[in-house]
């Protein structure tokens, strides 16, 4: 029975790498990947503030005992292209990469037999709209409502289970109600926000508010 988790390496390639290409000489320059070693992609969607989906990838190194080495590639678009077998650069849904295996040379072989080539990613913003700030009065919402186990997650838990992303999917879904107490459970811990700020935060992550109830008409006197 082992005491510790096998240790875990990650490299950050979020704003410097583009391709498959690039995540592979990082793993040849700086952990000494060989050329009878493969790499493992891990490649998921996942829903942004806006509505919208966005892929998170990564490029996994499997050692002995249990050791890897991660490499975090940028969110990207849901598509991406690569070189088939005919010579030809062609556009695939980003799902195709997941659990796909490739050798040093880049040449991968998708988990639905298919081999391919000169994998790119097309890089995607962040819904502009959404800030920082922003994130965090959503985080505080979440651990209010006690909706962390629906609400976190990772888009390679086999890989690293411990990573904790929004799921704005699950996000969505909240039906935020008091809102009264969860704004003074907010301020408590963000007390240079205002309510204003926070209830417009939580709209753009698309948190659900109750519906205002109309005020009764006041008959007028006989």
């Amino acid at each position: 029975m082992r005491l510790f988790a096998p240790p875990v390496r990650e490299h950050d390639g979020r704003t410097s790498m583009r391709s498959l290409a690039d995540a592979l000489e990082k793993l040849r320059r700086d952990d000494g990947l060989t050329d009878d070693e493969t790499v493992e992609i891990r490649a998921q969607a996942f829903a942004v503030p806006d509505g919208g989906n966005v892929a998170f990838v990564a490029v996994v190194l499997r050692r002995a005992e249990g050791a890897m080495t991660v490499v975090h590639m940028p969110v990207s678009q849901l598509l991406f292209t690569a070189v088939s077998t005919h010579g030809e650069r062609l556009s695939y849904p980003i799902q195709a990469l997941h659990e796909a295996i490739s050798d040093v040379h880049g040449n991968v072989s998708l988990s639905d037999g298919r081999f391919i080539h000169s994998v790119d990613l097309t890089p995607s913003a962040w819904p502009r709209a959404f800030t920082a700030r922003d994130d965090r009065i959503v985080r505080h919402a979440i651990t209010y409502l006690g909706k962390e186990d629906k609400c976190y997650g990772s888009p390679y838990p086999d890989v690293l289970p411990d990573m904790r992303l929004l799921r704005y999917d699950q996000v969505r879904r909240l039906r935020v109600k008091p809102f009264a107490a969860l704004e003074r459970y907010i301020l408590e811990r963000m007390p240079d926000t205002s309510p204003g700020e926070i209830k417009s935060a939580l709209r753009r992550a698309g948190t659900r508010f109750p519906h205002a109830r109309p005020t009764p008409r006041s008959r007028a006197p006989q």
